[in-house]
């Protein structure tokens, strides 16, 4: 938790530009749904920030750790419900900054642990936000938010509908394979395949429930929707075949491969082995 001075109030922009990949995601998620699941992924690895109006204990400004503090946290009323309004980069909060008020920044994990039990508003004010149950909240902490996006996204009408994940958790990729039609399931073979020839070093296992595989840190993820396999390696991966992927929906950090397409499976192999080096030199740089 970093606790920081008061900042002098912004006047808000008349369009939102993403300042950072959060805003990227939230920006694609807000208008397609396949998205969510990228959205949520970067949520977590994201710092946010509050307004508060604690104060040091003591006089002056000699405090230097946040144990001296005292938070008063702000709280809006949206939609007649209180919420703990949190912003996804400091100009944002810098727009909405009360008279008086000061700020903290912290990961979202550790915001969302200690405020168990409260609803979430990022970016009140903001043309792109989103309000946070507590439920939900519970659910992205505890990985069983990817099951309900992944479950909305199987619906709706497709010319052959996807069967909905299991209600248990998927702990293997067989398992998650499995729980497609048979269409897919033959693609999301083919992909694993290839994904397992360009790094045959990789282990594999389900994160953010999704097939992850891993060589120095994650490699690359993969998932199936009703129209389209989404298929997240980095984004410098993203941005190195920018022009193989020209014909692909792509976003920072991951490309759709429609389902009514035959897989690209010469380019994922590219992908793979670039995600390999990419993690081995940021490895022997540590």
């Amino acid at each position: 938790m970093d606790i920081k001075r008061k900042r002098t109030h912004k006047k808000k922009p008349e369009t939102f530009t993403p300042l950072n990949a959060l805003e990227e995601t939230l920006m694609a998620a807000a208008s397609d749904p396949s998205f969510r699941l990228e959205f949520y992924k970067d949520l977590l690895e994201s710092e946010l920030y509050l307004v508060h109006f604690g104060h040091p204990q003591g006089e002056g400004d000699s405090a230097d750790s946040e144990a001296e503090y005292q938070l008063e946290i702000q709280q809006v009323e949206f939609e007649g419900e209180p919420y703990i309004p949190v912003y996804s980069a400091l100009e944002r909060l810098e727009e909405n900054l009360p008279e008086g008020g000061s700020y903290l920044s912290l990961s979202a994990r550790e915001l969302f642990e200690n405020t168990a039990g409260a609803q979430l508003l990022l970016n009140p004010g903001s043309q792109y936000g989103k309000a946070f149950s507590a439920e939900e909240i519970e659910s992205i902490l505890d990985g069983t938010v990817w099951n309900e996006v992944l479950f909305s996204f199987f619906t709706g009408s497709d010319p052959e509908p996807e069967a909905p994940p299991p209600k248990e958790k998927i702990t293997t990729v067989e398992q998650y394979i499995n729980s497609f039609a048979p269409a897919t399931r033959a693609l999301l073979r083919e992909l694993r395949a290839t994904i397992i020839s360009a790094a045959p070093n990789a282990t594999e296992r389900i994160n953010y429930q999704l097939p992850t595989y891993s060589l120095n840190g994650d490699l690359v993820h993969f998932g199936a929707f009703t129209r389209h396999i989404g298929f997240y390696p980095s984004p410098g991966a993203i941005t190195a075949f920018a022009n193989e992927l020209s014909g692909y929906k792509t976003s920072k950090g991951a490309v759709q491969f429609p389902l009514n397409r035959p897989l690209p499976l010469e380019l994922v192999e590219k992908m793979v082995r670039f995600r390999v080096k990419e993690n081995t030199e940021k490895t022997k740089r540590k």
